[in-house]
């Protein structure tokens, strides 16, 4: 009395509600009884035949009770014991099986059901749209696009769904003529249907065709005025279109509609990015990231303008915001350490790189980053370490062979290299796929640094017969004839035919002009020398080759003078005795001594 008193609404409220709840389990338990009552009268019958379908009637409400309270697992219980009296079951019944089914990702039991169903009723719409989508996902295509077409045929255009569906369908097969085909008999059906129109308008952006892109979003957006998504994709094509103004103006409008318009900003952002308004996309994607519920995406693609444009400390800042969010966006790991990277910060970098799991979006490019920024401080044995552990998930990958190969090669290992390559061009000749001409001429580079020349040479040849068109495969051999004096005629063709592929390579002209010069042609041996060492960039090896040329002629000073810029250039030069070379011939020639 005193609860009531103190407060009746409430004590009534709660008196309401008890008689509600004790009314829903009285109507339940009755509608449960009701069936029991029913079961137990038929299942006392004489005839059998009664008694299964009362079962099966029995079974099927207490699975729709169960699917009514999300009950999944009883449910199916229920309809199973239902469909095993085959003779009594319904399309209905089948259809809610192939859900369930679905549900449970079992797709062939579930296409199962609907074929079952369809042989009760061959018209059921709703199985054969199920069976076609069950079809789709299983990759039979043209099964699923017969049932489509059987589906339009039987929905008279009532539907625009099966006509969408096949559309759809024959978009993924890249038979785009087919889907809009498709679209243009829904719209024939249905002229004012928007979605027909509206999906004829992104099937001509995929086909390429803007200018009618164009004209059928504005007239979608007369079927239907104020659509957002024909506004954004209206503004998408006239980016592609490059009207950037245009698209920003439509972008402005639904900004202005609605500040808080998301998708709106993002567009907005990446229009001003394609037209190369940097700091005005950024000051949008910042914006754009105060008022998003998850701002992780606009964050990281604020991080990677802010990396483009060398800004490290912005972007790492933007990239660790992400990271406290979503610890796992692999991404975001991946492009701080390019950061990192870029910071010198060589050990941070690795760190976010081991962060990356192998399962992990970026873990093959994280770990290849990793390679190159320890080979970067020498570390090669760390290098050759994280190359393996790629290798253990991608055994026999070509490519990361060839990549442990030359770390090797950088760490002095060239017994190991060499066979390594080997190794690959063993492997792809065991695969029966084209060989790479790239990899004999690596190996023929690593036969020559051991030594082992005659058979570097032959690498070289090799190379050359696989790929005629090697530019570096000519030219090494070239070259290679040349300093040594022999097959001069054949080492000019070679390096030539180098030439023709590559004009201005300093290099290559370097081979040329070093080819004159064993020749005995010495003006045509200075002329390409000369050229060489402008076009290298004081090569130092190339201007040893121009002094020697010069003494030849006897331009004695001038040839001191290029050995003093050989001599400022050797200790950038991959030849380690290049600086031993030009002071030999500088004493030879009495010239001053290096300071």
């Amino acid at each position: 009395m005193k609860l009531y008193k103190i407060c009746p609404a409430w004590r009534l409220w709660f008196v309401g509600l008890s008689a509600f709840c004790c009314f829903s389990c009285t109507l339940f338990s009755a509608k449960k009884t009701a069936i029991d009552q029913e079961h137990t009268a038929i299942a006392a019958a004489d005839s059998p035949k009664v008694r299964r379908s009362s079962l099966a009637a029995y079974n099927f409400m207490l699975g729709e009770l169960a699917l009514a309270d999300e009950k999944f697992d009883e449910a199916v219980k229920y309809f199973e014991a239902a469909s095993a009296e085959e003779q009594y079951s319904a399309p209905t019944l089948r259809k809610r099986l192939a859900q369930l089914y679905l549900r449970q990702g079992d797709l062939n039991r579930a296409l199962s059901e609907t074929e079952t169903g369809i042989e009760q009723d061959s018209e059921n719409t709703d199985l054969i749209k199920l069976r076609a989508g069950i079809l789709a996902a299983k990759k039979r295509n043209p099964e699923a696009i017969a049932e489509y077409k059987r589906l339009i045929e039987l929905s008279k255009a009532k539907s625009e769904d099966p006509y969408i569906l096949l559309a759809s369908l024959y978009a993924q097969e890249n038979d785009m003529p087919a889907a809009k085909a498709t679209l243009d008999q829904l719209l024939k059906a249905k002229p004012k249907s928007f979605i027909a129109v509206y999906y004829l308008a992104r099937l001509a952006v995929t086909s390429g065709d803007l200018a009618e892109a164009e004209t059928l979003y504005h007239r979608a957006l007369e079927l239907t005025p104020n659509k957002e998504p024909v506004y954004l994709d209206l503004a998408r094509v006239y980016t592609l279109q490059k009207r950037f103004d245009k698209a920003i103006e439509i972008t402005d409008q639904l900004i202005k509609r609605n500040p808080g318009n998301i998708k709106a900003r993002e567009l907005r952002g990446d229009i001003l990015l394609g037209k190369d308004q940097v700091p005005d996309a950024l000051t949008e994607f910042e914006t754009l990231s105060k008022i998003e519920t998850d701002p992780s995406q606009t964050r990281l693609k604020i991080g990677l303008i802010k990396l483009q444009r060398r800004d490290y400390e912005g972007a790492e800042t933007e990239l660790r915001l992400v990271l406290s969010q979503h610890p796992e966006n692999a991404p975001a790991r991946y492009y701080l350490a390019s950061t990192y990277a870029a910071m010198k910060r060589v050990e941070d970098a690795l760190e976010q790189i081991r962060a990356i799991k192998p399962d992990q979006e970026y873990f093959l490019e994280a770990s290849t980053l990793g390679v190159y920024l320890l080979r970067e401080v020498q570390s090669f044995d760390r290098a050759v370490e994280l190359v393996d552990n790629l290798l253990t998930t991608r055994p026999n990958n070509l490519r990361l062979m060839m990549l442990k190969a030359s770390l090797l090669r950088d760490d002095k290992r060239l017994p190991e290299a060499i066979k390594l390559v080997e190794q690959v061009i063993s492997l792809q000749q065991e695969s029966k796929t084209d060989q790479s001409d790239d990899y004999h001429f690596t190996l023929g580079v690593y036969l020559d640094e051991a030594g082992r020349k005659d058979e570097a040479l032959a690498s070289m040849r090799r190379a050359i017969e696989l790929n005629p068109n090697n530019a570096n495969a000519l030219n090494y051999l070239g070259y290679s004839y040349a300093e040594a004096g022999i097959n001069l005629e054949e080492a000019l063709d070679l390096i030539n035919r180098a030439l023709a592929l590559e004009p201005q390579n300093g290099y290559y002209i370097d081979s040329l002009g070093w080819a004159y010069y064993q020749m005995g042609r010495y003006e045509d041996a200075l002329r390409e020398l000369k050229r060489a060492a402008e076009l290298a960039n004081e090569d130092a090896v190339i201007l040893e080759h121009y002094a020697r040329a010069l003494l030849k002629l006897n331009r004695r000073d001038d040839a001191i003078k290029a050995l003093h810029r050989a001599r400022d250039s050797a200790p950038d030069s991959e030849d380690k005795e290049i600086g031993v070379r030009v002071e030999s011939l500088l004493r030879e020639l009495g010239a001053e001594p290096a300071k």
